[in-house]
C-alpha cells in the first residue's frame, strides 16, 4: 500500500503480522528489542519483543530523538553492534538538503537553486527553461524549478515517482509507478503538475524507473529490476505495448536514446566491469563499446555528437558520428571529480545543457 510498517512474517504460516506502524529499517537486538526508525525523520524506537512468541511485549519508546532523516527507504541511518553499541548519523541540515548546481567544462560551478531536501536525477527540458528533480524521500515524488523565474513546484503528491523523461513539447513529464501491485506501468503528468496523472503504458514491467523517449514520443525506455539484475524494456506509446529490449544473464541498466533516437547508449556488465555501450535502434544489429576501464550513467550531448559518463574519477566525454555508420573517439577527462550520484537508481545524475557547454549537477552539503 502507501504506507510501511514493521512485521513479522512466518515463514511456515506465510502470514506477515505488523508489529509497529511507520517504521522502517528495523534489526533485532540482543537485549530483547526491535530498533527501528519512526517515520522519515523520526527517532530511534525501541520495541520489547520476544523472538519466541514473535510479538510485542510492551509499548515502543523512544531510544534517541535526533537520528536523522532517511533519505531513501533502504538507507539505514543507524547500526547495533552484537554488544549492544549503537552508531548513528544524527540530525543536520548540512545531511538533509542538496543543491542543483551548473557545472562548466573547466569544472566551474555556478548554483541554480538550494533545495532543502535530498534531491536526484536532475532533468533538463529540451527548451532548457525547466529542470525536473526527484525527492527520494520519504515519497520519491517529482518536482520542477523554472530557471527565468527561480520558481520550484511540486508536481506529484500521491505514490512514488521513478525516473523522469521529458516527453515532446516539455509539456508532460513520464515516470514509472506501481498501479497493479505488483505491475508497474509508466504513466504521465503535466509538468505544471495539473490535470489526472496519464497511464502511458499497460502495466506489464517489473519494478523499473522511465530513462529515456525517443523524439516523437513512441518510444519509451524502461530500466527495469528483474531475475538477471536488471534489464531494458522497451515501451510503444502507440498500442501501449512493453517488451524486452535488453536481456541477457548480465546486467543492462541505464539506457538512454541519442537526440536522433537512432541509437541507444547503455551500461553493461558482461566484461566483468560495468561499461558503457552503444547499438542502432531499433535494429540492434552492431554494438560500440565506448568506455575502457568502467564506465556508468552515459549523458548524450543534444546535438548527438559526444557521449559523457562518469567513471570512478571524472566525468568522460567521447566525440561520435554517425554518417551512416556509428563511430566513437576515445574517451578522455573533462571534469574530475566525477559528479557524485544520490541515487539509487543506475540512471545518471546530471545532465548537459542544450549548448553543451554546462552540466546539472546536483552538489550534496554533506
Amino acid at each position: 500500500g502507501s504506507t510501511f510498517d514493521v512485521v513479522v512474517y512466518d515463514l511456515t504460516a506465510r502470514t506477515l503480522t505488523v508489529i509497529a506502524q511507520n517504521g522502517f529499517t528495523p534489526c533485532h537486538a540482543r537485549s530483547g528489542h526491535v530498533i527501528y526508525q519512526q517515520g522519515q525523520g523520526g527517532p530511534l524506537m525501541a520495541l520489547p519483543f520476544d523472538v519466541e512468541q514473535r510479538s510485542a511485549t510492551g509499548p515502543a519508546f523512544p531510544v534517541i530523538s535526533d537520528l536523522g532523516s532517511r533519505v531513501s527507504i533502504q538507507t539505514r541511518l543507524f547500526t547495533l553492534s552484537e554488544d549492544g553499541t549503537l552508531v548513528y548519523i544524527p540530525k543536520s541540515p548540512a545531511l538533509e538538503g542538496g543543491e542543483l548546481v551548473w557545472m562548466d567544462r573547466d569544472g566551474t560551478s555556478t548554483p541554480i537553486v538550494d533545495v532543502g531536501r535530498i534531491v536526484d536525477m536532475p532533468r533538463v527540458s529540451h527548451d532548457g527553461r525547466h529542470i525536473a528533480f526527484r525527492a527520494p524521500a520519504p515519497d520519491c515524488e517529482i518536482w520542477v524549478h523554472e530557471v527565468e523565474r527561480g520558481v520550484t513546484s511540486r508536481v506529484t503528491r500521491e505514490g512514488d515517482s521513478h525516473g523522469i523523461v521529458w516527453l515532446p513539447g516539455d509539456e508532460r513529464l513520464a515516470f514509472a509507478r506501481v498501479v497493479q501491485p505488483p505491475n508497474w506501468s509508466i504513466v504521465a503528468s503535466r509538468a505544471d503538475g495539473s490535470g489526472p496523472i496519464e497511464r502511458l503504458l499497460d502495466p506489464m514491467v517489473p519494478r523499473g524507473f522511465a530513462s529515456s523517449c525517443t523524439p516523437d514520443g513512441q518510444y519509451l525506455l524502461i530500466c527495469a529490476e528483474t531475475e538477471t539484475g536488471s534489464d531494458v524494456y522497451l515501451g510503444n506509446a502507440d498500442d501501449k505495448s512493453v517488451r524486452p529490449l535488453l536481456h541477457s544473464d548480465f546486467r543492462e541498466s541505464a539506457a538512454v536514446f541519442s537526440p536522433d533516437g537512432h541509437f541507444i547508449a547503455y551500461v553493461s556488465d558482461e566484461d566483468g566491469s560495468e561499461d558503457v555501450y552503444v547499438q542502432p535502434f531499433p535494429a540492434l544489429d552492431s554494438r560500440h563499446k565506448i568506455s575502457t576501464g568502467g564506465g556508468t550513467d552515459p549523458v548524450w550531448s543534444r546535438d548527438g555528437k559526444e557521449l559523457f559518463f562518469v567513471t570512478d574519477r571524472a566525468l568522460m566525454v567521447v566525440e561520435t558520428a554517425s554518417d551512416p555508420n556509428f563511430v566513437a573517439g576515445r574517451p578522455r577527462a573533462l571534469v574530475e571529480p566525477a559528479p557524485s550520484n544520490t541515487g539509487s537508481s543506475g540512471l545518471a545524475c546530471y545532465d548537459v545543457s542544450a549548448d553543451g557547454q554546462r552540466f546539472l549537477m546536483v552538489r550534496e552539503r554533506s
